[in-house]
């Protein structure tokens, strides 16, 4: 009998899937059988995303937003928000599953301000590298940096990234409504709240001298 391609290992932080296949349709077929026969089981169980030495850093990534949007399990975005800040220019790049520690030794080397909590209107942050916001971002709130911006939450209020003349900055958030974004010298606004949003993190990048707005899903 085969192995199976699709393991779920059980560790003392919760679930993480193991899978032992190159071929990605072939992956998101096996992974939906499982899951959806077996749904009601796994709601409320920690998973800890997807590890695999067969698999580019990008299907990885492609897996865990699955898994944290289509099958709506528990699953941290912390790897994901870890990519957009470094992204690799290695097409095949592999990449197994890492810990918190090991995530923010790996930021914080790449000279980022972490800032936990919500930033409410009339409050400013300023820094010369990455900012990532662990909260929402109020309108009023105003962020500046000269490298990329993510929040961990729903952005309301301003963003500058890339202030310091580095053309390929991003903003980034679980969901976008900022009064105004900028990205070097260049000024946008976000989609209006009863306008279309993508059910994904949203990615702000310059692109052709314009502001673009995408959905952080590789690989779909």
């Amino acid at each position: 009998m085969a192995n199976p391609i699709i393991k779920f290992k059980g560790v003392d932080e919760g679930l993480l899937i193991s899978i032992d296949d190159s071929n990605i349709e072939t992956i998101k077929e096996e992974l939906d059988k499982k899951i959806s026969e077996t749904s009601k089981f796994y709601q409320g169980i920690k998973f800890l995303g997807v590890e695999s030495k067969h698999l580019t850093r990008d299907e990885v990534l492609d897996l865990n937003l699955l898994l944290k949007y289509k099958y709506e399990l528990d699953i941290s975005l912390k790897d994901i928000f870890n990519d957009l800040l470094h992204p690799s220019t290695e097409k095949n790049n592999k990449k197994d599953y890492k810990p918190l520690e090991s995530f923010i030794d790996e930021v914080q080397g790449e000279m980022t301000k972490f800032i936990y909590g919500t930033l409410r209107s009339g409050q400013e942050i300023e820094y010369e590298g990455h900012i990532v916001i662990v909260g929402d971002v109020n309108p009023g709130a105003l962020i500046k940096a000269n490298g990329n911006v993510v929040i961990l939450g729903n952005l309301r209020g301003v963003v500058y990234a890339g202030l310091g003349g580095n053309r390929d900055s991003i903003i980034a958030a679980y969901k976008l409504l900022a009064t105004q974004l900028r990205i070097c010298d260049v000024i946008g606004r976000a989609p209006d709240e009863n306008e279309f949003h993508y059910k994904v993190p949203e990615v702000v990048k310059l692109i052709d001298g314009k502001l673009v707005i995408e959905p952080y899903l590789p690989n779909r």
